[in-house]
């Protein structure tokens, strides 16, 4: 399963702060934010996404196990990953 933590206003329109998806092999972050929109009916266009302590692309690869970030844009302060 590829678990997803999701930050403020996603978390709150979601209204879970934790998802997760079953893929096979792998998938672009891309891939996976347009599903996630498409079931929850959120506009990711603009978030910024996480893999492990670093910021990834769209096109970089999620696979199966992986922890990822999605987080609005953010404009100061700091974020701590856990």
């Amino acid at each position: 399963m590829v678990k997803i933590k999701l930050f403020a206003s996603y978390k709150e329109r979601i209204g879970k702060e934790i998802i997760e998806y079953k893929i096979e092999g792998e998938i672009t972050v891309k891939e996976l934010l347009d599903k996630i929109s498409r079931e929850y009916k959120i506009d990711l266009d603009n978030c910024l996404v996480a893999k492990g302590f670093e910021y990834i692309k769209p096109e970089e690869k999620v696979r199966d196990e992986d922890l990822i970030y999605i987080l609005p844009p953010v404009s100061g302060g700091f974020f701590i990953f856990r």
